[in-house]
């Protein structure tokens, strides 16, 4: 960590960014920073309400078109040997919270996450993932309608062993 606050709450400073036009890059990766990228990114709308697939879920608020970025995903950057130790903890609770960026690196949005923590996965998602110059986004893999709930195959290969609950029929694992 990079030092803490009132000696209990870890202090988390922010991964350097690179910021030019719409092309934004992460400078450097430090094990403790946060992921976060600027308010005012023109993205869509969505919001986090309970979900019918699986707890809190990630809705949209207005239409989004095919391939447009919805998201990024926000958290704590660690190295992934760490990573591995946390899911294990978060897989108790049926959650995954980790997100691999590389083979040395995953962003873990237990800490410092944004809403896009609650997007479901699904075996046949609306969106899907595209890691850009560090950046992990979510983008609308057709257009999503309104009141659409947002999905993506969390690519996890079943080593989760967690039921998918994407549809009644799913035989899946997480």
């Amino acid at each position: 960590m990079n030092g803490t606050n009132n000696g209990n709450t870890p202090h988390l400073a922010y991964a350097p960014l690179i910021i030019d036009g719409t092309r934004i890059k992460m400078r450097s990766r430090v094990a403790g920073q946060l992921v976060k990228l600027p308010d005012d990114l023109p993205l869509p709308q969505i919001e986090r309400r309970r979900s019918s697939l699986h707890g809190w879920g990630v809705f949209a608020l207005e239409r989004i078109p095919k391939n447009r970025r919805i998201i990024y995903y926000s958290g704590q950057l660690v190295p992934s040997k760490e990573s591995h130790v946390r899911e294990a903890d978060y897989l108790e609770e049926g959650c995954i919270w980790c997100f691999e960026l590389s083979h040395r690196w995953a962003v873990d949005a237990n800490f410092g996450g944004n809403v896009s923590r609650y997007i479901n996965h699904a075996c046949k998602p609306n969106s899907y993932t595209q890691i850009i110059d560090g950046i992990i986004w979510i983008r609308a893999s057709r257009t999503i309608d309104v009141g659409e709930e947002l999905t993506y195959d969390y690519h996890t290969g079943g080593t989760a062993e967690i039921a998918c609950q994407c549809r009644p029929d799913c035989t899946g694992i997480i």
